[in-house]
């Protein structure tokens, strides 16, 4: 997650380049992937070379469909792997400007939702928050019950869907703050 809040007013441009509203406060959430591109080859590469050592040791025992098994087995591996990367292309942005709290969310296929709420009668709800006891001793069971909801009017968004539950409770904490200093009249950040 890449989160700020800017002591300088960054201005939002529309179409015609003209300035309009503060940047009050602005967050990019995306996935987080443990293996970056090379040490993915490495890792896939170590597999590959131990599925052939085995697949070559049944071949050579007579067991031919074992073998098989394994090529198929690193194949299966290396789809799932893909396929996990291509996900990692999707984001969500939220941006709160001095009209609108404007959380966009894009798909690993480019799709793009974006969904507009106002500052001023937008609730953050968590649905079942550790309490700060509970956080210490926490279990990564006891988070993932954690979801960051925006809410107003009947309307309801999950958001940071790709976040750890202790950044979810970070970012909603983030938030909460810089709505409540909207709210109260101050300038931004």
């Amino acid at each position: 997650m890449t989160s700020q809040s800017n002591p300088d007013p960054v201005y939002s441009t529309g179409c015609s380049g003209q300035a309009s509203a503060p940047l009050w406060f602005h967050a990019t959430v995306r996935p987080h992937r443990s293996l970056d591109r090379r040490h993915f080859v490495l890792f896939f590469m170590g597999l590959l070379a131990l599925s052939a050592l085995a697949a070559l040791r049944f071949w050579f025992l007579g067991a031919w469909p074992v073998a098989a098994f394994f090529i198929v087995d690193a194949l299966l591996i290396w789809g799932a792997f893909r396929l996990s990367y291509a996900h990692a292309r999707s984001f969500e942005t939220i941006a709160l400007l001095e009209d609108a709290l404007i959380i966009t969310k894009t798909s690993w296929r480019g799709k793009t939702d974006r969904h507009q709420f106002d500052p001023y009668w937008v609730r953050i709800a968590i649905t079942d928050p550790p309490s700060p006891e509970r956080r210490q001793a926490a279990t990564p069971r006891l988070y993932l019950q954690a979801r960051l909801y925006l809410q107003e009017r009947g309307q309801s968004l999950e958001v940071g869907e790709a976040l750890s539950p202790p950044e979810r409770l970070s970012l909603a904490e983030a938030l909460k703050t810089t709505l409540a200093t909207k709210k109260a009249g101050h300038p931004p950040l």
